[in-house]
């Protein structure tokens, strides 16, 4: 039950999820026109806030696939059969990592070989991405908790249907609350 007043935004874990609320919203209002809220999947969310507030370029999931890559073929790792399916792995444990907010000194990633060359990769995309000012997806939200300061006030925002929150995203939850932002999970 969506009672909207004021700027509202919904933020929702997957785009197909969004849709739907949208279309049951619309369906709801029978015939009497209510204020809609703002309603995106989390990673349109956070695009929109990017756009706004940081001075990075945003990547594609291609983009961040070529780059990682690029960078494992030009390594002394040459061994790698099938390379776009490599790549997208490490991409995808780099995101991770980074939502959950591990840090490549944890003894965890010098066990072995391979995860000692993933942390190098790892970094070495990092550096990529500052020296160039790229962001990713999972990066983004560092960014935007990094400048705070350069955000538009939301006075209401409804987290829905998320199981749970990565650490990343309760310090988020946690700044929002600090900047007086209504906040509720549903």
């Amino acid at each position: 039950d969506y009672k909207v007043t004021g700027v509202q935004t919904c933020a929702l874990p997957i785009y197909r999820l969004s849709i739907d609320l949208i279309e049951q919203y619309a369906a709801l209002q029978n015939k009497v026109s209510y204020p809609s809220p703002q309603i995106f999947s989390f990673n349109q969310y956070l695009h929109m806030q990017h756009q706004q507030c940081l001075n990075t370029t945003l990547l594609s999931p291609l983009q961040t696939l070529s780059i990682w890559e690029n960078m494992i073929k030009q390594s002394d790792e040459s061994s790698i059969h099938n390379l776009a399916a490599f790549a997208k792995i490490c991409a995808q444990a780099h995101e991770i990592i980074q939502m959950w907010q591990i840090k490549f000194q944890q003894d965890i990633f010098d066990h072995t070989y391979e995860t000692r060359l993933f942390m190098k990769w790892a970094e070495a995309f990092d550096q990529i991405c500052e020296h160039q000012h790229l962001s990713t997806h999972a990066s983004v939200l560092s960014h935007l908790i990094h400048n705070s300061n350069k955000q538009n006030h939301i006075h209401t925002i409804y987290w829905v249907g998320f199981e749970e929150l990565t650490p990343l995203q309760q310090k988020w939850h946690q700044l929002l609350n600090e900047k007086k932002t209504s906040i509720d999970r549903k």
